[in-house]
């Protein structure tokens, strides 16, 4: 993974306002996950504030999101 100072250069030089720091998954134990189930996300923001976001599984793949990916706030909603 990249420095969080090159990743900031990189967001401010390109039209998003996001990084994906890291991508977590519910831990339900033995139960079965829900049908669509909620990803964790860890964001750097461009002006270099951490936010933590959950949406569903579905919507990181339409998005096609990995660690480093760069993204909009706007699009890390339900």
């Amino acid at each position: 993974m990249e420095s969080s100072d090159a990743l900031l250069a990189r967001l401010r030089e390109s039209g998003c306002d996001a990084c994906v720091l890291r991508i977590g998954e519910g831990d339900y134990g033995c139960e079965e996950p829900p049908r669509d189930p909620p990803v964790w996300l860890l964001v750097l923001t461009r002006e270099g504030e951490k936010l933590s976001r959950e949406l569903p599984e579905s919507r990181l793949r339409e998005l096609e999101l990995k660690e480093g990916a760069l993204c909009r706030l706007a699009d890390l909603h339900r």
